[in-house]
């Protein structure tokens, strides 16, 4: 992975089961100095006004969206509570590309990521703690 696909600083977030995008744009709105790049399936997007500091891509191969996590400046999981949990194989990826995420504080990812270390957790559903968090790891990178 030697050239990146998306050129610049960013964050991104990947993934398209169990996700709250929703709570990431309403995020994203308060935040319009900051990148993100967004790689989801079209489904987790339907219905979602997309603003103009996010950048979307779907359905591309795995290989480029793991070039867009290795480029990025750290991660955003925004998970929905759900009967079977998901986002396990995404932390995973940050995981291997050595990169702090920032994902719903949910217990089912306790074992994964281990807070103000690893990453940090946001309250679940809460644009503002998100946005909070977003700024602070994007102005001091190395927080985690």
């Amino acid at each position: 992975m030697t050239q990146p696909i998306e050129k610049g600083r960013y964050f991104c977030a990947l993934g398209g089961q169990g996700r709250n995008y929703g709570v990431l744009i309403e995020a994203m709105k308060k935040l319009p100095h900051i990148r993100c790049v967004l790689v989801a399936t079209p489904a987790s997007l339907a219905g979602l006004t997309i603003p103009d500091n996010i950048k979307v891509y779907t359905n591309i191969p795995l290989k480029d969206a793991h070039n867009i996590l290795h480029f990025s400046e750290f991660m955003v999981l925004p998970l929905r509570v759900a009967e079977t949990p998901t986002g396990h194989m995404t932390i995973v990826s940050s995981m291997f590309f050595k990169k702090a995420i920032v994902v719903s504080d949910l217990n089912y990812v306790y074992d994964y990521v281990d807070n103000g270390k690893t990453g940090v957790f946001f309250e679940h559903d809460n644009a503002d703690d998100l946005k909070q968090k977003i700024a602070s790891l994007w102005e001091n990178p190395s927080s985690t």
